[in-house]
């Protein structure tokens, strides 16, 4: 019989600087939610400080072990109950991903800053393109790619037709961000 080998524990981490580059539309961004952890725990071995509520538990494993058996039963509730009713998403959350899917995309600020939307108004998109390079040099934005731009303007519902050149309508520049 082979001998065993110990068993170790890796313990992961991550505290992510950024959070992935994903467009603001699409099936990933209908997929992808961002949970807020707005808690912290302090470890005064560390130096650190904080509410009593949030120092770090040092027994906080054994603690966990001991309840083992209630734990799993929880999480199969849970399980049962996420069959039952699928995944009920947190106010928190929701409020927390809108906010991270408005600040990443690119076009809504874009639009929101330069441009007026109206039924009354056209643009050409070479000349909505060219402004857009501009303000994501000026704002430290990436440049979309045309065939991108063009999708959003299409799945925003501005219709787009041709006349000596590609124009959208119900867009329009803005009279300062022409200059």
């Amino acid at each position: 019989m082979p001998e065993q080998q110990p068993q170790t524990r890796a313990q992961w981490f991550l505290k992510p600087s950024h959070y992935g580059l994903t467009p603001a539309n699409g099936v990933t961004a209908v997929r992808l939610v961002l949970v807020p952890f707005a808690r912290k725990f302090w470890n005064p071995d560390k130096g650190e400080t904080g509410p009593a509520e949030l120092r770090q538990d040092k027994t906080l494993p054994v603690k966990l072990a001991a309840e083992a058996e209630g734990i799993l039963a929880w999480m199969v509730q849970g399980c049962v109950e996420w069959q039952r009713t699928g995944l009920q998403i947190p106010d928190s959350v929701r409020a927390a991903t809108a906010e991270y899917r408005s600040e990443q995309d690119t076009l809504g600020r874009f639009a929101e800053q330069c441009c007026i939307i109206s039924g009354m108004v056209r643009v050409k998109f070479a000349q909505l393109y060219d402004s857009l390079t501009k303000w994501c040099e000026e704002n430290g934005d990436n440049l979309p790619s045309k065939r991108f731009v063009s999708s959003w303007l299409k799945e925003h519902d501005f219709k787009d037709t041709t006349n000596n050149g590609l124009w959208f309508l119900g867009i329009a520049l803005k009279a300062e961000s022409t200059q």
